[in-house]
């Protein structure tokens, strides 16, 4: 089916990084609930989108704050669209007529899945982290995933724990489906510093609990003080630790630490480059939220960087322990700022892993050899109507 109509039903515009690949590579429509107003004149030249609710980038934000906490700590109903989004996605399903419907989220996967059962659209459903984890806790939500597994033509997941964990909530293994996001490994080429010294350590991920900037930042003063002129670049925007970082990087006077906020992809690219080890310490936060693909881990080995991360979610898919890099027990900031000495310390190492890593990742994170993977099966299921 070459002309196969995919659409790509998510829940907030604009979208992460992995789903705008989604979008871009398998040359599908976007259709998105809300839309931050600032992004409506891209959408309307690039994407179509339909069955969407237009606020403030504030109101956005705050109503997806809003609804994950209202999900994981009051608990879960099965989430219905707004009447006016639901005649609109009505609408352009029997206007576009979609082969085939990807859903970014399980949840978004419940909301979208009436409509295209009563138009005879088959429908994808693509786990990520939060709905394989935190929602688990929430006992109305595992209800309404038999009806989910049942109605979806397949399931996709990211990593091997995530598989284990959806197979056992009841999804047919038939319908199961291990499809890594990946990263474009031809445009994160294997950096020429990995053996500069002193070493420069980056971090990549938004100020969240679940990505353990503190725990990095206590690693990484551990290492410094036995390794002068080590350097830190921590790139990622807003989260509820913003605040912790700051404080702690002015408490320990950490000048060696540079906090960059967010930045584009071509700035995440060039300082990975331009630096020696990728850091990330994932961990299990107190909701039970657990991360799916590391895709800043995916780019990091593209560029050639040996990885130290926690045993965390699918980052042990992408890490090999002692060849490609280290893994250390969630929470065990001493064991990662060992580790970090000791690949500080050892520039022929760094430079043995990270070659390594980017073999490695070429053969399970190369993104257009999973995007591959993802069109066979959307194209599989398209058939099967």
């Amino acid at each position: 089916m070459s002309d196969m109509r995919i659409t790509v039903f998510c829940e907030d515009f604009p979208v992460p990084t992995f789903i705008q690949r989604h979008v871009t590579l398998l040359g599908g429509d976007l259709v998105a609930i809300r839309v931050d107003p600032g992004a409506e004149a891209m959408l309307a030249t690039t994407i179509p989108v339909t069955g969407l609710t237009v606020g403030s980038p504030r109101e956005t934000l705050l109503h997806h704050i809003w609804r994950r906490s209202k999900e994981v700590v009051f608990g879960f109903s099965r989430p219905a669209l707004p009447l006016v989004a639901d005649g609109a996605w009505r609408e352009f399903l029997r206007e576009h007529r979609p082969d085939v419907v990807l859903a970014e989220f399980a949840p978004n996967g419940m909301m979208c899945l009436p409509a295209c059962h009563e138009l005879g659209i088959p429908v994808v459903v693509h786990f990520h982290g939060y709905d394989a984890s935190a929602l688990l806790r929430q006992k109305p939500y595992r209800r309404h995933l038999p009806v989910l597994f049942t109605g979806s033509s397949a399931v996709v997941v990211v990593s091997a724990s995530m598989a284990r964990t959806v197979e056992m909530l009841g999804c047919d293994p038939g319908k199961l489906h291990l499809i890594p996001c990946g990263a474009p490994v031809s445009e994160f080429t294997p950096s020429g510093k990995v053996d500069r010294q002193p070493a420069h350590f980056i971090a990549v991920a938004d100020m969240l609990p679940v990505k353990g900037p503190l725990l990095t930042l206590r690693a990484f003063r551990l290492c410094a003080a036995t390794c002068p002129g080590v350097r830190l670049a921590m790139i990622g925007g807003g989260g509820p630790l913003l605040g912790a970082v700051r404080r702690f990087v002015r408490a320990n006077r950490l000048e060696n630490v540079d906090l960059l906020g967010r930045q584009p992809v071509s700035v995440v690219r060039q300082y990975m480059q331009d630096s020696s080890v990728f850091l990330q310490h994932s961990m299990r936060t107190s909701l039970g939220h657990v991360e799916g693909w590391a895709v800043a881990i995916a780019e990091a080995a593209a560029c050639g960087l040996p990885v130290i991360a926690s045993r965390h979610g699918g980052i042990p898919d992408q890490v090999i322990e002692g060849a490609t890099g280290f893994l250390v027990r969630e929470a065990d900031w001493k064991a990662m700022g060992e580790k970090m000495v000791v690949l500080a310390r050892n520039p022929d190492l760094r430079v043995q892993m990270g070659l390594a890593g980017r073999a490695n990742i070429e053969k399970i994170g190369n993104l257009a050899l999973q995007i591959d993977k993802l069109k066979r099966l959307l194209t599989a299921c398209a058939q099967r109507r």
